[in-house]
């Protein structure tokens, strides 16, 4: 399969990369890079932390088999796609810190894996597309908000570190991109199931941005017991799910699935 099929644009600025594995320096767990490349953040990694238990998914077999020539002493290399990781099964026991230069065409589909397994990952730092990082930290009523930034950012905290320009990167992208730490809320209240559950409500309020929240969410309660928590909760009947902040959207599921 062709590099940009994997959607991969390698690191090469140094500099950038000693900024993407600064946050590592507080952090004493285990350690979990998905997609290592050509190693430059994995080498960084390995001189800040030697020893620790250090593991590295990487999907392309050429690159695989070069990361184990050059250290496989060092780091557990698994070759693997690693939306078909569970996480669970490799570090028996601390949390993890992970750690990625993410390809720009699995960007959703990773961003929904740390939130199926957040728990293993009370932290990290990512490298998306500019456009994307946009798209997770937006407001409500934004043409971006959507319910993957809603239950990211209600499970983490996100901060922008930088952002890197095209010429940092071999094949250069057409884009910008940016580093972004994230770090689980200290009151976060949804977890396992709960999660999985608010994330699928939230994409039937988001099923058809133009509908108001109610007739998005008649296509899975009785509009009776919709009307009658709307105006409990003194929202509009006509209001869209997309103007209403997360914390509201996950009273409105809390209410509407609990057995009366």
């Amino acid at each position: 399969m062709g590099r940009q099929k994997l959607g991969q644009h390698f690191l090469v600025n140094r500099h950038i990369a000693q900024k993407i594995v600064k946050p590592l320096f507080s952090h004493n767990g285990n350690i979990f890079e998905i997609g290592p490349g050509k190693g430059i953040l994995t080498e960084l990694i390995v001189e800040l932390k030697p020893g620790k238990h250090f593991i590295a998914v990487e999907k392309d077999p050429a690159l695989y088999e070069n990361l184990k020539r050059t250290l496989s002493n060092k780091v557990e290399f698994i070759n693997s796609d690693i939306l078909d990781i569970d996480p669970g099964q490799l570090f028996n026991k601390g949390q993890t810190y992970l750690v990625s230069n993410v390809p720009y065409n699995i960007s959703k589909e990773l961003i929904d894996w740390i939130l199926t397994f957040n728990k293993y990952f009370p932290q990290g730092v990512l490298m998306v597309q500019k456009e994307f990082y946009l798209k997770m930290i937006s407001e409500p009523a934004s043409k971006e908000y959507n319910p993957r930034s809603i239950l990211f950012n209600m499970i983490y905290n996100i901060k922008k570190i930088i952002e890197v320009k095209p010429g940092s990167f071999s094949p250069p992208p057409k884009v910008n991109s940016t580093v972004f730490i994230f770090e689980a809320k200290k009151d976060k209240m949804i977890t396992g199931k709960i999660s999985e559950d608010f994330y699928s409500f939230l994409k039937i309020i988001f099923h058809n941005r133009r509908k108001t929240l109610s007739n998005n969410l008649a296509r899975s309660y009785s509009p009776e017991k919709i009307r009658s928590l709307l105006q409990s909760q003194n929202i509009p009947l006509n209001i869209r799910g997309e103007q209403l902040a997360g914390d509201i959207l996950y009273n409105l599921f809390l209410h509407l699935n609990t057995d009366q």
